[in-house]
């Protein structure tokens, strides 16, 4: 056998019998879980205020909002940016 081939069985990316279940039962029922954690936050927020939803809002945000990278800024080359404040004589000095 050759290295890093498979040789048999489910081809990647083909959903198990427990996941093909379950995306059925979600077909039936017509709802998706984000659906239902945005209701349930909405309930929790009008009965008991910001702090109770705010369990459900953070489990739904990376379905809706998404996650920023941080990017490190550099200056021509990868050498650190410098910055330079210059005023001229002109100009009124800040009060």
């Amino acid at each position: 056998m050759a290295k890093g081939y498979k040789t048999g069985g489910r081809k990647k990316g083909t959903p198990n019998n427990k996941t093909r279940d379950m995306q059925r039962k979600a077909e039936e029922l017509g709802i998706t879980p984000l659906e239902v954690m945005l209701e349930a936050m909405k309930e929790a927020y009008e009965s008991k205020g910001a702090c109770a939803a705010f369990v459900y809002a953070k489990d739904a945000a990376p379905y809706i909002h998404a996650k920023l990278s941080s990017v490190e800024a550099s200056g021509p080359g990868g050498d650190p940016l410098l910055i330079q404040v210059v005023r001229f004589a002109d100009d009124p000095a800040p009060e």
